[in-house]
């Protein structure tokens, strides 16, 4: 079998996970063992794989194929959830970088030494958290009828009101119903901005307005780790406000930092 190499990460020649790959104690896609390529003060977590599924047309092919691409992507993210928890600073690559050779590696390594040196001093110390907030629309519609006014006033119309008019009415609930709601979304997004004070940087993905699902927004942060208690406190301070009105904050953490890290992922593409 005609082999390829893989890159998971780029992480320090130094750091403590080279002695975890050095005993080839780490399994990777496939099952293969997940050793390193080193140059200079730089290496790389990699392992083989076959060329028949990982040369540019089949693997561009295979991606779309979730049988395919799930059991690899979770082989991908377990290697690095492992080797983030050995090392201080580790730039996680996206799914399928991959070189002809460990010679190709080392090359790689060799020319980009300076922008991947200076991408693992930022992420030194630093871990991604992801922040999805969702509204429950039945919920949020029930928290309020019982806190608006102008709802209850319409509602009271309607009890006491003609048929013909109770229709007309009806109609006016709906208006209210969505224009409070839409206010609301707005100030809910808006009072995420206390997850990002303490935060180094953050991504908020683009969402469609009216997701089925009532996402609205999802945001990814990069964080010190001595910040994760406040941070971790702050989530629950929003949740205790907002979760009563109909709006859930979901909040995962620490991972290796993949978003972050795309820039340097886009340096090693062959």
């Amino acid at each position: 079998m005609t082999c390829l190499i893989y890159v998971y990460a780029i992480l320090p020649a130094t750091a403590r996970a080279m002695a975890t790959l050095a005993r080839g104690g780490v399994t990777g896609i496939d099952g293969g063992v997940v050793g390193s390529v080193a140059a200079g003060d730089l290496a790389a977590a990699v392992s083989e794989v076959s060329s028949a599924e990982f040369e540019a047309e089949p693997l561009n092919r295979l991606v779309h194929s979730m049988d395919w691409l799930g059991p690899r992507a979770a082989q991908h993210q377990q290697v690095n959830a492992i080797l983030f928890g050995e090392t201080d600073a580790l730039a996680p690559l996206s799914f399928g970088a991959v070189y002809r050779d460990r010679a190709g590696v080392s090359r790689m390594l060799t020319t980009q030494q300076q922008p991947l040196a200076a991408a693992l001093q930022r992420l030194r110390g630093r871990a991604e958290w992801v922040a999805s907030l969702q509204r429950d629309a039945k919920l949020a519609l029930t928290s309020l009828e019982q806190q608006n006014a102008a709802l209850r006033d319409l509602r009271s119309a309607i009890a006491s009101g003609a048929p013909g008019r109770a229709y007309l009415l009806a109609r006016q609930v709906e208006t209210v119903q969505r224009r409070e709601l839409l206010r609301l979304d707005g100030q809910a997004v808006a009072a995420l901005d206390a997850l990002i004070h303490g935060t180094d940087a953050t991504y908020a993905e683009s969402l469609e307005a009216g997701s089925a699902n009532g996402l609205l927004a999802r945001l990814s942060m990069l964080a010190p780790r001595e910040a994760e208690p406040a941070l971790l406190s702050t989530a629950e301070s929003y949740r205790q406000q907002w979760l009563p009105l109909g709006y859930e904050l979901r909040l995962t953490g620490p991972w290796p930092a993949y978003r972050f890290s795309r820039q340097e992922a886009e340096l090693l593409r062959v």
